[in-house]
């Protein structure tokens, strides 16, 4: 086996080459565009797949899976939506790509979203 190590087998030379959200502040609730792009510098055509993941003091959390496509030399970008369901900071990981990422709660939708605010609707007002 005297084949050179330095390139692999399937020609294709693939990577994550950025990350950024749309917003740029995501808020709870609200969608999140995630781009993510990638490039292939090889010589081949080549086909990843990419999970994002958001990272924080609770664990991981899988976002969602894209899936690259790219002939030789060309970069893309991919997009998945992201809904944050609470306030808190982290990272977003794709490939070798993380980036910090504060999620901030939004306006109430409702008087119903601040329960530890309202007092109950059977309770006799003061008099």
């Amino acid at each position: 086996l005297d084949a050179p190590s330095t390139t692999p087998q399937s020609g294709g030379e693939f990577a994550v080459t950025s990350l950024r959200t749309d917003p740029v502040q995501p808020v709870v609730g609200e969608p999140v565009n995630v781009l993510v792009d990638a490039a292939n510098s090889g010589g081949e055509s080549v086909t990843q797949t990419v999970p994002v993941l958001f990272v924080d003091d609770t664990g991981q959390q899988l976002l969602a899976t894209g899936s690259f496509t790219l002939v030789p030399g060309t970069s893309g970008t991919g997009q998945v939506t992201w809904i944050p369901q609470r306030a808190g900071t982290g990272l977003l990981e794709a490939g070798n790509q993380s980036v910090p990422i504060t999620v901030i709660d939004g306006p109430p939708a409702a008087p119903a979203d601040l329960s530890d605010q309202v007092s109950p609707p059977d309770s006799p007002p003061d008099e």
